[in-house]
């Protein structure tokens, strides 16, 4: 279950009702299926959080409304459901994926467009492909080790806007490049690491 709302996204009853609430008629309705939730590992956690050190073990301060609804949707799973499993994914890049930085990027040099990059570009980001997500599910759905488990899905490589300018450049995209002003320095610092996951 990875619903949110596509309109009304920032109406925060919406996106309660279409998550937390989906969740739970999911839920109750396969009462004996394996449920497996897909939420956002960055905006799971609070700057501050981002920029301590942050485990598997950190509980979550979300950062937005959907984040909260993802949270609130673990919590119902907690009470109402024996058999889940919770996957919060990092910045999700690759085939299908049409938005995100790393989407933004190619589609932008693929057009011949200058990149543009929020604010100082030091922002850090955990970047993880869509072959990786999908292969969590599949583990998610069939390994009984996972059941019952909160697992974040990520790198554990974190990577600032620079960072992926510098990568463009090696592989001679050689890109143009502006910054934008502006306060983006959000969600800097420290991801929580896959370990848990990686022990599956």
């Amino acid at each position: 279950h990875c619903a949110a709302p596509i309109k009304d996204k920032n109406d925060p009853a919406t996106e309660m009702s279409t998550v937390v609430g989906g969740t739970v008629a999911l839920a109750s309705r396969f009462p004996e299926a394996r449920f497996i939730l897909i939420s956002s590992l960055t905006d799971m956690f609070s700057e501050e959080q981002h920029l301590g050190v942050v485990t598997d073990n950190t509980e979550p301060q979300p950062i937005s409304t959907s984040a909260l609804a993802k949270l609130l949707s673990e919590v119902s799973l907690l009470k109402l459901h024996k058999n889940w499993v919770s996957l919060r994914v990092s910045e999700v890049y690759g085939p299908g994926k049409n938005t995100g930085v790393i989407s933004v990027f190619m589609e932008n040099l693929r057009k011949d467009l200058d990149l543009k990059i929020p604010g100082s570009g030091k922002q850090i980001r955990d970047y993880i492909h869509v072959e990786d997500i999908a292969q969590a599910v599949f583990i998610a759905a069939t390994k009984d080790k996972a059941i019952n488990s909160f697992l974040h899905i990520c790198s554990g490589q974190s990577l600032s806007l620079n960072d992926l300018m510098l990568m463009f450049k090696t592989h001679n995209l050689g890109p143009r490049v502006t910054y934008e002003d502006g306060d983006y320095e959000l969600r800097n610092g420290n991801f929580p690491p896959p370990e848990r996951a990686r022990s599956i």
